[in-house]
């Protein structure tokens, strides 16, 4: 080769040379000046994903606005079998962004990604740049612990509740309340298990998790699980409502006493499919009725017109009330079984052999009830009281005294009345107006045969043991009386 010819070759080689030196010097300026320009922007590049979200061209002030309304709308949910009880946001449960630390999170990792090259060639070929960031945030306890709690469930929390035997007292029926399987949750075990599940979701937060829920777990419930004997305790219900409407009131004058399925339910035997009365129960119960409400027979306290208080003992009470037990056991277990209401008397020995009344009225254990003959052998004086109210009073003369004939003194009743009447005895064979017999042939009349009444003509000139009265006195006390009222006799201590 000539030298000429080598000559132009090197000249071309230098040429092209040149050349690329000029065009690589103008891609570096470039280079430089796209770099440096984008080194100046503001926003995140094309093609930029932050915990997978597209944030592409963003600044970061937007990005935290769009991060912040995707926090908003996630919400939380507590179901309870397979049912929601509880929803809410995440700020509800005490979850809240640090807004200005998380801006400053972003701007941060918008500069650095502008300012590095290779982001920027990612962004020059099209391609994705994936950034992460750890969101800083705020919780309250308190707020969580106020919204996460047993009262703030949608289903209301009820204790276990084993069945029960119940009366309603209006309706007189047995009825069953039936057993409870309860629900209660302990709220601190119930916030650990949502706040650990929280604390997680807040570790990897993106946004994009929508509505979560979690089951309340079974370890939360406090409730003891019952066992349900409704069916049994039913069983018994319909037996015993046998006799449930069953309310029987004694009567004793004004007073009453009654017995309703309060005691009688104590007196039910149930037996395989059947329910009777325990008859010993119902004795029980007649034998203290007696012993609280018998009169005849018992001591009784009296206070005379004179003021005077004195007790007639029991072997001189003759007049009164006896409840005859075995009778009224019997007809209160019969009124039991009707499982009605029934109000009505004791069932008493009413008469004696010769069917005379041994009482006449009572109020409560007051069996003379303001009617009553009072007899005062002292004075010589009787009074006759009826409903509280004196009908007449008179002077008398009863049993002589000095031939042993004195008038026997307790409590008796008027046995029976007789006008006019003859009174016969070994020495005497005498008619009279008005009789009313008391106590084994000793009774009130009249004695027309006598100029006087009273003073001390018993003592020397007295009765075979009546009292004898003057005509009117007779006459009024049989005209306002009957068998069966009272006469109490005493002398004066």
């Amino acid at each position: 080769m000539t030298t000429e010819k080598k000559k132009k070759k090197s000249k071309a080689a230098i040429i092209v040379l040149l050349i690329l030196l000029f065009v690589i010097a103008g891609l570096m300026g470039g280079a430089y000046y796209y770099l440096h320009q984008v080194s100046q922007r503001t926003v995140f590049l094309q093609g930029t994903r932050l915990n997978d979200t597209d944030i592409s061209g963003m600044a970061p002030a937007d990005v935290t606005t769009l991060l912040l309304k995707d926090y908003s709308d996630a919400h939380f949910s507590v179901t309870e079998n397979n049912e929601t009880v509880l929803t809410g946001s995440l700020a509800d449960y005490g979850y809240t962004f640090d807004q200005d630390a998380l801006t400053k999170s972003l701007t941060d990792l918008q500069q650095a990604e502008v300012t590095n090259p290779r982001m920027v060639l990612n962004e020059l070929l099209n391609r994705e740049t994936a950034l992460t960031l750890d969101y800083s945030n705020l919780f309250d306890q308190e707020t969580f612990q106020n919204f996460v709690k047993a009262d703030h469930l949608s289903v209301p929390r009820v204790a276990s509740k084993e069945a029960a035997f119940l009366y309603d007292a209006e309706k007189r029926q047995c009825y069953v309340d039936a057993a409870v399987q309860g629900n209660e949750i302990d709220d601190s075990i119930l916030q650990n298990a949502v706040q650990e599940k929280l604390d997680a979701l807040m570790e990897n937060y993106s946004g994009d998790e929508g509505a979560l829920t979690i089951a309340i777990p079974e370890n939360a419930y406090t409730s003891p699980v019952i066992e349900d004997n409704t069916a049994e305790l039913q069983k018994k219900c319909d037996l015993m409502n046998q006799y449930a409407a069953a309310v029987i009131t004694h009567t004793f004058g004004e007073e009453k006493q009654t017995i309703n399925f309060d005691t009688i339910k104590d007196w039910i035997v149930i037996d395989g499919d059947k329910a009777s009365i325990d008859e010993a129960k119902i004795t029980e119960y007649v034998t203290a009725m007696a012993e609280k409400y018998n009169t005849r027979h018992h001591a009784h306290a009296f206070h005379t017109t004179g003021g005077q208080d004195i007790t007639i003992p029991a072997e001189k009470v003759e007049y009164g009330y006896t409840i005859d037990q075995e009778a009224e056991a019997k007809q209160l277990k019969e009124d039991i079984q009707s499982n009605q209401e029934v109000t009505r008397e004791p069932v008493y020995v009413k008469t004696n052999d010769w069917g005379n009344p041994y009482y006449l009225k009572r109020n409560g254990t007051d069996d003379l009830a303001g009617t009553y003959i009072e007899a005062d052998l002292t004075k010589q004086h009787l009074w006759y009281y009826k409903d509280g109210q004196l009908i007449t009073e008179s002077d008398f003369v009863s049993g002589d005294v000095s031939e042993g004939r004195e008038t026997t003194t307790g409590l008796f009743y008027l046995a029976y009345m007789e006008s006019p009447s003859m009174l016969e005895g070994q020495d005497y064979n005498t008619e009279v107006q008005y009789w009313m017999a008391f106590h084994e042939g000793e009774g009130l009349h009249d004695a027309v045969w006598r100029g006087s009444f009273g003073g001390n003509i018993y003592q020397t000139n007295g009765s075979h043991g009546c009292l004898n009265l003057p005509l009117s006195a007779a006459r009024t006390i049989y005209e306002n009386t009957q068998p069966g009222t009272p006469i109490v006799i005493y002398k004066e201590s």
